[in-house]
């Protein structure tokens, strides 16, 4: 794999080094932030590594679909254990004993106290798009018209995503559209939560600037591949609107006649008509295929990946990102090293029937044999007692899940 846009960060440290190294006061000279100064917006390059940087802070961490966003960039898998994917009683959100006040309690949302390093969280992120924005219509006005746009069309990207993540979990939130430098003082900058329903308008509305500054395909496919483009930022509008409309806010959710539900509606048909238009859609016509859907062949387009991110090819853990979840959840007799996870019987009897259907008693569904008639997918999802599930030096293996004994008296293995 190549042309990644990912794990810069080292560059940019050096070349800020090298900088530094010359004056001790240039940074300070030059209103700099986190190793950076206006000057990088003069160069395509050093604005290209900026860039890509943040695609770094925002996604590196995830590697694994049990990773969910600690308001994104530190990505860990408290938040599964909370949902019926997985399932589990742990976490911040479930403790009665927590109150949400302390940056320990809400995942480090509120940052770290002053004077302190800079680190990646959410309002980092939000100030690096808001400084480009600051910069790229200043210094960085000698950069051509096309460049400049598509650099402001994914920090707009950027800072949507961010602000949609942190609503999502917390509500309203403050909104900083600008750059501040930090203070234990300057009362101006204390800015008061926001109500959730400002914040979606500017949420909506950084995605609807992504949409008109980004391509619908990037020109260097191979060079660009998974960055942000028209398409993902109207599909990203599409999920927000939904949000909005949810009974998480809006307490007039179940009415149909909801002026926020036809704007859910009208956000999704436009992404899909979009998106559609350029050859996105469903993957193939098989359960064979949708099992296959991401394998990725050296950058090639996936109609169904709307923003891929791309990992390593290596199994050396300290190059590069590695995604370890097929070799976790593979059972050890079929080469794995796990035990495979464990699904609750909820998510089982969600899961469609072959006709599509809901799995009901009316429907015909039966739960004591669940694994009868149900959607293809459903036998390359899930492996149980009987199954087959066949690996690459025995196709027709059968998987037996259950614990045995020796002998009477012998442990089970």
């Amino acid at each position: 794999m190549k042309n990644k846009i990912l794990f810069l960060a080292g560059v940019i440290a050096v070349i800020a080094v090298a900088a530094t190294s010359c004056k001790k006061s240039f940074l300070e000279d030059m209103k700099s932030y986190d190793k950076y100064d206006e000057s990088v917006f003069t160069n395509e390059t050093q604005t290209g590594w900026y860039i890509d940087r943040m695609y770094n802070y925002y996604f590196a961490g995830y590697k694994s679909p049990t990773q969910t966003e600690a308001s994104l960039g530190a990505w860990d898998d408290s938040k599964t254990k909370n949902t019926e994917e997985i399932g589990g009683t742990v976490g911040n959100w479930i403790n009665p004993n927590k109150t949400l006040q302390l940056a320990s309690d809400a995942d480090a949302y509120y940052g770290a106290a002053l004077p302190a390093s800079i680190t990646n969280n959410p309002y980092t992120r939000i100030r690096l798009a808001n400084f480009l924005f600051e910069k790229m219509d200043a210094v960085g006005k000698t950069l051509s018209p096309s460049f400049r746009a598509t650099a402001k069309g994914q920090m707009y990207y950027f800072r949507a995503l961010e602000y949609f993540y942190l609503v999502r979990t917390y509500g309203g939130v403050p909104l900083v559209l600008t750059v501040q430098d930090a203070s234990l003082t300057d009362e101006s900058i204390r800015t008061p939560r926001a109500t959730a329903t400002e914040c979606f308008t500017q949420i909506l509305k950084d995605f609807d600037s992504a949409a008109a500054l980004l391509p619908a395909v990037w020109a260097s496919s191979g060079t660009n591949y998974g960055r942000f483009t028209s398409g993902a930022a109207l599909a990203m509008k599409s999920r927000v609107t939904l949000l909005a409309a949810s009974p998480l806010f809006n307490s007039d959710w179940d009415n149909p006649g909801s002026a926020k539900w036809q704007a859910a509606l009208d956000a999704g048909l436009k992404a899909e008509t979009f998106l559609t238009s350029n050859g996105y859609g469903l993957y193939g016509s098989s359960a064979k295929d949708w099992e296959q859907m991401s394998y990725v062949n050296d950058n090639a387009f996936n109609k169904e990946a709307i923003v891929p991110q791309l990992l390593s090819n290596t199994v050396t853990s300290s190059v590069g990102a590695n995604n370890s979840w097929e070799n976790t959840v593979r059972l050890k007799d079929a080469g794995g090293s796990g035990n495979g996870v464990s699904v609750p019987k909820a998510m089982i009897d969600l899961f469609p029937l072959a006709n599509g259907a809901r799995p009901t008693a009316t429907n015909g569904y039966v739960d004591t044999f669940f694994f009868e008639n149900r959607d293809p997918r459903f036998y390359r999802t899930f492996a149980f007692s009987g199954s087959k599930w066949g690996v690459k030096n025995n196709a027709n293996k059968t998987e037996w899940l259950y614990r045995w004994k020796p002998s009477a008296t012998g442990n089970p293995v």
